[in-house]
């Protein structure tokens, strides 16, 4: 039944045999009702000249607040009370001096009023202390807190008390005296609350105590750990460089020689304080490995990731002078329409301002007749390029080769898209003596072989010869197999000048290198109605090498025959780990697009391979690491010889 003139109605039910009554809201309903808000906490009471300021902190829900005081304690809600429109600070006025008066604050609103807030007092005076200190604030960090607050007029200096629990006073036992701000306050525990109040003092005395604030220490976590986006290799150094680390005050640099460097292991450099950063004092040819850690005022962090790089020796800086003497030259030369099939050998001498005087000179056609002195000039820049120019008559088009560091051996390649060349370039050192006894005798030798004319094709030989000169061979590689080994194949032998034949192949001549360790030699080989054009090199083996032999620069030139005659130069790029990437590819068609990244490897005894077996690339680096040459198969029917210089 609806009970008229009321927003409610009553339902009885009875439910076995309980009654139960039930109000429930109907038509215009009820409303919200309003608590009163919270008492204001922290309220501080400054005495000043026949007054004192209040200040406390705002309350969530206070419309206003009332001030109640007197001349004695406790404060009450019948105390002198200040009504209307107070806010906080609020000074009140017209007090004696030399009075004490107790203070208490409460917050109103809508639904009524707080209770009190804890009570303060204050004394004015004709000559009152400093005003209190206001906007303290606490900041918590690894066992410390920071303490700042605003100056205060008049003030000379501060006093700050602290303890772990709340409601601190100026007769708490920890304090700072003739603090300054911010004041940091050291040795505190992580994990504890700490409590600030804050007095200001002059000649009068002290302030009253100011808001009470509070922080608790936390130990600070060490900085992430650094990217190491790069580690480079230089000259007895690697420059190494990662991404600054927020937090990061400086950064530890952990080296060594194996990979799985880590904080322990690793050779430390500390407080360096930027990237990139240059390691130095390195070993040239030696794979170094680096970590990177980043420290901050919360200790060091983990490490970064690790790179590797071998410190290298820079090419050697090259100058004209370095071309002036008496020079081997060997050159194959393919053409698309097998009319320019041939080889050049000759011996040429620079001047000091590179003009080539030839003073003998054979081609595979039978001629002998060289340029006239003068004709053609090579020049050499501070890289070791050297190029080719004079009269056009008698020049090569787009010479291009490079000087090893040692700087008695260069490769090149040059001529048309038509008619590519390959040349190799050996340097007759004064005063060399050589010795057909002991020079090819009784050492083991590798051969690197590219022919074209009736057929294209390379190959690649290694063996031994006896205490007499014979050659024999354990292995004769072609693209199509291992044609296995053969003893008896011929006498090496060399002359006063160095000039290398083999008894059983009499067009072959060759130049035996200063170091006795490399020949580079041209030759016309025919079978029945087949003629082939040779250039082939041969190098002594012996020497040990290492995995970081292959890191550097090299400059490469190769000649490729077959469905495609080209020649190409280019820059190689070795990193640590084998990874290969090229540069600076130029070709004979025009090509630009330099090829593909890939991975080698070299063994102990000099033999550098590919991961990739595809390629049939097999490839010797020469016994003074200056130079390597390889065979390898292009494509299909594509052969090519390549050397590279360093």
């Amino acid at each position: 039944m609806k009970k008229h003139g009321s927003g409610f109605f009553w339902k009885a039910i009875s439910v076995l045999g309980i009654a139960v009554l039930a109000m429930s809201a109907c038509g215009g309903g009820g409303s919200d009702s309003v608590t009163p808000p919270s008492s204001p906490a922290n309220l501080t009471a400054g005495a000043g000249v026949n007054q004192v300021v209040l200040n406390w902190p705002s309350v969530s829900g206070a419309a206003t607040y009332n001030v109640y005081y007197g001349t004695s304690t406790p404060v009450t809600k019948s105390s002198t009370k200040i009504t209307g429109s107070v806010s906080a600070p609020k000074t009140v006025t017209g007090l004696a001096n030399d009075t004490t008066y107790y203070f208490a604050v409460s917050a109103v609103n809508a639904g009524g009023e707080s209770a009190l807030s804890v009570e303060r007092s204050a004394t004015p005076s004709a000559t009152p202390p400093p005003g209190i200190p206001s906007n303290v604030r606490a900041s918590a960090g690894d066992n410390q807190a920071t303490v700042s607050w605003d100056n205060v007029a008049g003030a000379i200096s501060y006093n700050i008390y602290y303890g772990t629990s709340a409601g601190v006073t100026k007769a708490s036992v920890d304090n700072i005296i003739g603090a300054t701000s911010p004041r940091v306050e050291t040795g505190l525990a992580n994990g504890t609350t700490y409590y600030f109040i804050v007095t200001a003092l002059n000649l009068n005395g002290e302030s009253s105590a100011s808001f009470e604030v509070s922080a608790t220490p936390t130990a600070t976590p060490p900085p992430d750990a650094p990217s190491l986006t790069s580690a480079t290799a230089g000259n007895a150094k690697v420059t190494l460089a990662w991404g600054a680390v927020v937090g990061a005050t400086s950064y530890n640099v952990y080296y060594g020689t194996a990979t799985g460097v880590t904080k322990a292991s690793g050779t430390p450099i500390n407080g360096v304080t930027s990237s990139p950063y240059d390691v130095t004092g390195l070993t040239n040819g030696t794979p170094y490995f680096f970590i990177v850690t980043a420290q901050g005022t919360g200790g060091e962090s983990a490490a970064s990731n690790e790179r590797s790089a071998t410190p290298t020796a820079p090419l050697g800086a090259f100058s004209q002078a370095d071309l002036t003497g008496t020079w081997k030259v060997n050159m194959l030369r393919t053409s698309t329409d097998n009319t320019q099939n041939g080889w050049t050998r000759a011996t040429g001498t620079l001047d000091a301002s590179g003009n080539l005087t030839v003073s003998s000179i054979e081609n595979s056609d039978g001629t002998t007749t060289g340029p006239p002195a003068g004709a053609i000039q090579w020049t050499i820049d501070a890289s070791g390029v050297v190029s080719e120019g004079g009269n056009p008559a008698y020049t090569g088009d787009n010479v291009h080769m490079t000087m090893t560091s040692n700087k008695n051996f260069i490769a090149g390649t040059g001529g048309g898209s038509s008619y590519p060349e390959l040349r190799v370039v050996q340097k007759v050192v004064p005063g060399t003596v050589y010795d057909n006894n002991t020079d090819l005798r009784s050492k083991s030798f590798v051969i690197h072989n590219l022919f074209t004319g009736s057929y294209n094709s390379w190959n690649w030989q290694d063996g031994t010869t006896d205490a007499s000169g014979m050659i024999s061979l354990s292995n004769d590689w072609s693209p199509s197999g291992n044609a296995g080994g053969d003893s008896n194949v011929g006498i090496f032998s060399v002359d006063g000048s160095g000039t290398v034949t083999i008894d059983t192949i009499p067009e072959f001549k060759g130049f035996l290198s200063a170091d006795k360790k490399t020949i580079v030699g041209v030759f016309t080989e025919t079978n029945g109605p087949s003629t082939y054009y040779n250039i082939m090199t041969i190098q002594i083996t012996g020497q040990t090498y290492a995995a970081g032999d292959l890191v550097g620069t090299s400059r490469g030139h190769m000649l490729g025959v077959g469905n495609a005659n080209f020649w190409a130069h280019y820059t190689s790029t070795g990193a640590a780990g084998g990874g290969i990437t090229f540069s600076s590819y130029v070709d004979s068609s025009g090509g630009t697009t330099a090829p593909s990244d890939v991975t080698a490897s070299i063994t102990s005894s000099g033999t550098v391979t590919l991961s990739d077996p595809s390629f049939q690339f097999h490839g010797t680096m020469s016994f003074d690491k200056k130079f390597t040459v390889f065979t390898q198969t292009n494509g299909a029917g594509v052969y090519s010889l390549s050397v590279m210089t360093r």
